[in-house]
């Protein structure tokens, strides 16, 4: 509507978490702070539905005006998530046959059998050279998959280290495709630059 007193049309959703199944409702509002806007909303951490954190995501308008869909993101209004730092599993935005717990310090990601977790967005270097995978029962892990905006970077038989090849700098979305043959809970993955 070009007037808060109406009259509106509905033109779609603004932010959706479809890729996280297991979500309660995210009661989203929109404000404007220093000349841009945003979409303020919140989601369940570790799988509890009373256990919330805040998210922020940047709006942007097309040509019209209109609201572009806003996806989720691990990293909120940053701009990524920076590879010289741990980085968490409940972060994830992408989780596909995976569950969340308190376990660990800052919760685990809980999967078994295959399961993809995935970040928006990490700021890559273009020197990252090996992703190391902390938890418990890593051993457990037969196959994992590192993937940047769709491209593998990294494939490995276990579940540890997996090195990094062909890695470009620049702000990606990075997903995990990791197959266990028993219960593997990650806490948190961290890359060696060179």
């Amino acid at each position: 509507s070009k007037s808060i007193l109406g009259e509106y049309t509905y033109q779609g959703t603004i932010i959706s978490l479809e890729s996280l199944p297991r979500q309660s409702n995210i009661q989203g509002s929109i404000e404007c702070f220093n000349g841009d806007w945003y979409v303020f909303y919140h989601r369940s951490m570790n799988n509890i539905w009373n256990k919330r954190v805040i998210c922020a995501e940047k709006i942007e308008f097309d040509k019209d005006g209109l609201i572009k869909p806003v996806l989720p993101s691990s990293s909120g209004i940053a701009e990524g998530l920076d590879t010289s730092k741990p980085i968490y599993f409940n972060s994830a935005v992408i989780q596909k046959n995976c569950r969340y717990t308190n376990d660990g310090k800052y919760g685990s990601a809980v999967i078994k059998d295959n399961a993809e977790i995935g970040f928006r967005y990490v700021l890559l270097t273009g020197k990252e050279k090996l992703v190391s995978l902390q938890g418990e029962g890593l051993s457990n892990i037969t196959h994992v998959t590192v993937t940047a905006n769709g491209k593998t970077i990294g494939q490995s038989a276990e579940g540890k280290d997996i090195k990094l090849e062909n890695v470009k700098k620049g702000k990606v979305e990075l997903v995990f495709t990791i197959t266990s043959k028993g219960e593997t809970k990650l806490e948190t993955f961290w890359f060696k630059i060179k």
